[in-house]
Formats: C-alpha cells, structure tokens, sequence
C-alpha cells in the first residue's frame, strides 16, 4: 500500500486518492476502487484530515508540508477546481482547443507593448495615444496600424512583427457560436531579498507587492463574437504585508513568523470590456472592472495616474483613434469615495501630442453630475454644495473642515502631458499634476495657509537600432513634488486609497498615492542604459536617485488631535497652538507657502544591473542586483546604512 488519506466516520483509507493530489488541492471528494466514470461513491474529508506519510518523505515533518497545503487548498484551490470543473464538463459538447484574444480583450499597464508601441512610434518619428492604459486589443491594433512600417529598420520590422503576433495570442478554449470560454495558465517561482531593511520604506512595500509575480495565475475568459471580453485573473500571491515581511525570501504563500502569507484580495484584475466597429473602424470601449490603471508612458510611475494606485472597481469608456482619443473613467476608491476623470489626447502633427486631465474626488456618494463628458468639474464649485450635506454629519475622527462649512469631501486634480518626437529615435515627455493652486487673490485671506500640490515629471527616451534585431536603449528622467501634493484636509478628501488585509496585520492601513508611490514631498531622477535582442536576452544598468521629506502617510496617523481625533496636520485646518503641528497662524503660512523638502531629508542612491533571458516561447527567467546607500536614514541627521537587493524569478506560461 502507498499512501493515502484517512478518511472521516471510521470508512478507512481511500484508494486512488495520494499524496500527490493531496498537494495538487484536488482533494473535495474521494472515489471508490471499483467506481466507474458517471458513478462515483462519495465520503467526507475531514476539516484537517490525517496522511499515511509516504516513506521517502519521513526525513521531512508533515506539518512542513500538510499544514500549508491544506490550508491553501481550503482558500484556494475550492474556487480554481469549479472553474476547471465547469470547463471540462462543457468540454464534450462544444470544440475544444486554442482559442485567438478577442478584439476587447484589455492589455494591462504592466505590459511590455506600450513601451514597445512608444519606441516603434519614435522610430517613425511619431508620436502615438497608446500612452495610458489599459487599452484593448483592437485599440492598440490602431495605433499600431498607424506607424509607418516601411519608415522602419530591420529591427523596428521585426518588434513590430511581435506585436503583431502578440495581438493574436491563444489561450485553451472551446467555442459555442457566437461564445468562447477558456483559460491560460502561469507559475513563477521568485527568489528576493534585501541585506538591510531598515532602508525600506512605504513606497518599497507598494511597488514590490505590485512587482512580485504570483506563484499560480489562471487567467478565465467568457467572449462574446468579437465585442466582450470578461476576464477574471485567479491567482495564488502573498498578502501586502508577507510579501514584504522581512525573512520571506520567495513569492511561495507559505506560513512565515506565525502570519498567514495568502493574499486574500483577488482576483487583482477582472473586468467586462465591450466594443462595437463602426464602418469596419473600432472607435469605442466600455469597461468595468477591477486592475490597474496609469496616464502617461515613463519610466518611474506616472506623477498623474500610477499602475501602483489601489481602487475597488473601475468603470470607464473611451472613443478613440489614432490623433483623437476621449475618456472617461469613475474609479472607487473606498465606500462612498470616488475619484471622476475626464482625460483628452490630441495629436495635431505627427510627432507631438497634448493631453488635459481632469478630476474630482468626492468622499460622499455617487454623483451623476461628474458623468458629463465635457463638463469643467470645477465649475461646480462643489466644496460649496456640500454644506448643506454636511449638517449633521460631523462624527469624531472627521476632519474639522466637515463642521466649519466653508470646505468639505470635495478635491480637485488638473494635469496636463506633453509629448514631442523631435527627431527619430528620440521622445521627449513632460507630466504635470496639480491638486491644489492658491491664486494671488487668495493668498490674502484664508488661502495663505492652504499649500500648494503640484508635481511634475520630464524625461526623455532614445533608442538606437541595431543588427541582429536589436536595440540599444537609454535616457533620463527627474521629478518633483511639492510637500503637500496628494494631501487635503484629511484622508476621505486626499487623492490616496485606504484599506486593511484581511489575513495579517488587520488593524494597519495600507496606503497608495493616487501618482508616483513616493508621494509628496520628493526629488527623484534616474538613468539607463541597456541592449536587448528582440525575443531573446536583455540586460540594462540604472542608478536611482531619491531625495525624500518627512511628509508621508504617517501624517494620517501623527497629525492628529489626541482629544477629540480630528486631523490636524494640514497647514490650513487653521489649528493652532497647543496640541497642534504649528504655533500660530504665521507659522502655518511659512509651513503652506514653502516648496522645499520638509525636515531632515533622506537620500537614497540605488545603483541597478537587471536581465532577462528567453529561453523559449513558454519560459522566461529574469534577475535584478542593486547596491543601495541612504544617508540621514529615518531622517536622522548623519545616519548612514547601506545594503544589497536581489532578484530571481522563471516563469512559465502554457499559451
């Protein structure tokens, strides 16, 4: 006898069922010996059932392994069975093999086509509106189309080929006219760590939870002919906070310090995306869902719209075309707070294109007048409507402004792009993002205390053709945000989201900035160089700069009365003098009217050598080494730490 699992009420071990599908997760239900197809005879499993521990394991303790099996399987493997289950039960009546993308199948912002869409377009000394994301298939497919592919070089000819190809991926499927359902399937194994942590800092923590691979992804498609694509990407990580435990040096949600390391917020990316041609011409997208989202195509995160930016759904549509493109978006944030996008592209030449975005955030519910399209939403005045709202509803822990009437739930956010393809191989971009602006008539009166949030990012990216389908890649970036960007008078009414994990830490809050994970209150600039062979190896250099001021989120936990729980640490709450942030009144005018890094800044260089190699079409192996050295470390003056971070991740994908 083998091995096999004990079953519950005295009925014995049962046969056909091991150790090996025991680990798989497959275990809900046992079958007898003599039990044919269609007539299977069902027992209980235990809630912790007990293994006949196989011979060549008895060197390893069975809690090493059984425990965190089981308990993935209990939260997991459930819900990725029925789906499996309910696409092999179909499988006999409808036509099973690879099924191509659908035209509205939406490609996500961490996707390497945009950076790609963006070098072929400069090669062709062009600009292109495949700079936010994310966009559906039939949309890129336009901007491909766009680019002039006889302006290209032979390595231009063959990245383009690849796009082209991308465009028509597979997934395993069978069709019923007009539907197709089906699935893909990914595993990575990821190895990270750093020597020092006490040089991470919140921004770390948002971007490696958004970076690291997930040990298991089965994306599930539903498609309708080509006008909708559902998606639902179910997937196996670690939470926010295992990921970024200090001892876990792996993506594999294994039990580490007590914690449990499961993610429970997925799936991460689900969505409905429609789209109906006009004339043969695809021009308009619906979409609905849950996933990432950025404005503006840069190598640090978006100043605007970051990829890294946490939202609990999403509903958006988009009319476009290669020189126009309109969109609007509704992003939830939290119960009752939401953030409305209007977001405007034009390309009136070839090799520039200007865009306007424009938002309201509102910490109350839904509105339908932030729906219209062309509507200036300032015009609303709509810190002013509120009032009325507001009585009432002043609670302990709010911000003082939702009792004092002249300001309340209500922030505005204007930003602008510029993009410009001078000369072939070469863009140049600029991002500008403005939360708050106090006008020279204001600054007499109360606005003289109410800061300024203004960032800004410019960069440029080059890229040289080479033989054997290759590139030589290189550029700059910088960028700038003032002490107060992203802040308002409390966290309903600041472009940030909040929520808990559900698994660890449950009484912590995790924050993302609406833009760049640093935040207010930095400097940053970075360059690179690098050299990749199309569908082969890649291998790039980077150094990282970060000059960083004491404003962070911690001020939502800081800057607040300790009697009655109100938040305090904005310049112009007009709280002052004991148990305040500021003295007087002249001392929050100097706080609000000053640009400078606040404090004692903290600086970070971060020197970077990264590759990838492609090994075939299913497997890629990738790995990342980083000297990095802080000075006034945790803002201590003098204080001086320094450390290594590494990286190694394989992955493999069935289609």
């Amino acid at each position: 006898m083998g091995h096999g699992l004990v079953c519950s009420r005295g009925k014995g071990t049962c046969p056909g069922i091991g150790l090996e599908a025991a680990l798989s997760g497959s275990v809900d239900s046992c079958h007898g010996a003599s039990a044919g197809w269609g007539r299977e005879r069902f027992c209980d499993i235990p809630a912790k059932p007990v293994f006949i521990w196989p011979e060549y394991l008895k060197f390893i303790p069975q809690s090493y392994i059984v425990e965190p099996v089981m308990e993935l399987k209990r939260r997991y493997a459930r819900s990725v069975c029925l789906v499996f289950l309910m696409l092999l039960a179909l499988a006999p009546v409808c036509a099973l093999g690879t099924v191509p993308w659908n035209d509205q199948k939406l490609v996500p912002a961490d996707s390497w086509v945009y950076e790609a869409m963006t070098l072929l377009a400069a090669e062709s000394k062009r600009t292109t509106l495949a700079n936010s994301a994310p966009l559906s298939v039939a949309e890129l497919r336009r901007h491909l189309e766009d680019i002039d592919y006889d302006a290209l070089s032979e390595s231009g000819r063959t990245l383009y080929t690849m796009i082209a190809a991308f465009f028509r991926s597979n997934y395993f499927g069978f069709a019923s006219r007009p539907m197709t359902a089906g699935f893909n399937f990914q595993t990575s194994l990821e190895l990270s760590g750093h020597t020092n942590t006490t040089m991470l800092r919140q921004w770390d923590y948002v971007q490696k939870y958004h970076d690291q691979l997930p040990m298991f992804s089965v994306p599930v498609f539903l498609t309708a002919a080509n006008i909708a694509t559902i998606e639902c990407d179910a997937i196996m990580q670690e939470n926010y906070w295992s990921v970024n435990e200090y001892s876990n040096w792996s993506n594999i949600p294994f039990g580490i310090a007590g914690q449990n390391q499961l993610d429970f917020y997925w799936p991460k990316t689900a969505y409905l995306s429609v789209g109906v041609p006009l004339f043969g011409l695809d021009f308009f997208n619906l979409q609905i869902g849950k996933g990432a989202l950025s404005v503006g195509s840069t190598r640090m995160n978006s100043v605007i719209l970051s990829e890294t930016f946490e939202t609990d759904g999403y509903i958006g549509f988009s009319f476009y075309s290669p020189r126009i493109r309109y969109r609007a978006d509704v992003e939830q944030l939290e119960v009752n707070k939401y953030l409305y996008l209007h977001h405007i592209d034009i390309r009136p030449f070839k090799w520039i294109t200007l865009s306007v975005v424009e938002g309201t955030l509102v910490n109350a519910p839904f509105e339908i007048r932030f729906l219209n399209p062309l509507m200036i939403m300032h015009s609303f005045a709509a810190w002013y409507s509120y009032r009325l709202y507001n009585e009432g509803q002043g609670e302990e822990g709010q911000a003082s402004s939702y009792r004092n009437g002249w300001e309340s739930r209500v922030s505005q956010y204007m930003c602008y792009t510029l993009e410009l393809t001078p000369v072939r191989n070469l863009r140049i971009y600029a991002l500008y993002a403005q939360n708050e602006m106090q006008t020279p008539s204001e600054l007499g009166g109360h606005g003289s205390t109410v800061p300024d949030g203004i960032g800004m990012q410019l960069g440029f990216a080059a890229s040289v053709p080479a033989k054997n389908n290759s590139y030589w890649t290189f550029g700059m970036e910088g960028m700038y945000t003032t002490p107060w960007l992203y802040f308002r008078f409390d966290p309903g009414t600041s472009f940030v989201s909040t929520r808990k994990d559900n698994l660890a830490n449950t009484d912590e809050n995790i924050y993302s900035w609406v833009g760049t994970p640093y935040g207010p209150d930095s400097i940053a600039a970075c360059a690179w160089f690098g050299y990749k062979v199309l569908g082969r190896w890649s291998v790039e250099g980077e150094y990282r700069f970060l000059a960083h001021g004491e404003n962070s989120t911690s001020l939502f936990s800081t800057g607040r009365d300790p009697d009655n729980g109100n938040y305090i640490y904005y310049p112009g709450t007009e709280y002052y003098g004991e148990g305040s942030l500021y003295a007087d009144r002249d001392d929050a005018i100097s706080v609000a009217r000053s640009y400078g890094l606040t404090g004692t800044v903290e600086y970070t260089n971060r020197i970077q050598v990264s590759g990838s190699y492609r090994f075939s079409p299913h497997f890629t192996a990738k790995a990342m080494a980083a000297y990095i050295l802080m000075f006034n470390t945790a803002h201590i003056e003098g204080r001086t730490e320094h450390g290594f971070a590494f990286s190694l991740s394989g992955t493999f994908t069935l289609f």
